[in-house]
């Protein structure tokens, strides 16, 4: 059998991302999806605002408001797929330049997907069809193709290792 250890250094730095994910509340980010949200249902001619309470942040729209959890803001997936889209065999700038991008993909596809949601659910679409069924696609969707990307390209850097390099 052989041991796949970039996998196994991948699901470790996942481990201490998402252990990191989980010790806060990402109040920052959660923040700026909401007025970032609010902005851009305001360019479309929706009335919308951010609002904070004790109670957590807010998106409104119109009579409607939509609590911002540190779940909404993909940060989550993003650190997922930061660990899945890193490349073994290649240089540390390029991976940094590769990882910056995944940020601003998944922050602004996620804005998308949530001011989308607003919309369609202010039309009187379900929640479920406006906001849960696109979650789970995109989320899901977003991994399992990041990882079986990633399994190739672990698998051919492995296999161009010249012998007794460790991997």
């Amino acid at each position: 059998m052989i041991l796949n250890k970039p996998l196994l250094a991948r699901l470790g730095v996942l481990a201490a991302l998402l252990a990191l994910y989980l010790s806060f509340d990402w109040m920052a980010l959660r923040l700026w999806l909401s007025g970032a949200g609010a902005y851009a249902l305001s360019l479309l001619g929706y009335p919308a605002a951010m609002a904070s309470h004790q109670t957590g942040v807010f998106l409104a729209v119109s009579d409607t408001r939509f609590l911002i959890t540190p779940a909404c803001t993909y940060l989550d997936l993003a650190f997922i797929l930061i660990v899945f889209t890193w490349r073994a065999g290649r240089s540390c700038a390029a991976n940094l330049f590769r990882t910056a991008a995944v940020m601003t993909a998944v922050l602004l596809l996620n804005l998308g997907r949530l001011v989308l949601a607003a919309i369609l659910h202010e039309g009187g679409t379900a929640w479920r069809f406006s906001h849960d069924l696109p979650d789970y696609a995109l989320y899901y969707s977003a991994i399992a193709a990041a990882v079986i990307l990633c399994a190739r390209s672990d698998w051919r850097w492995l296999d161009r290792a010249p012998a007794g390099t460790p991997g």
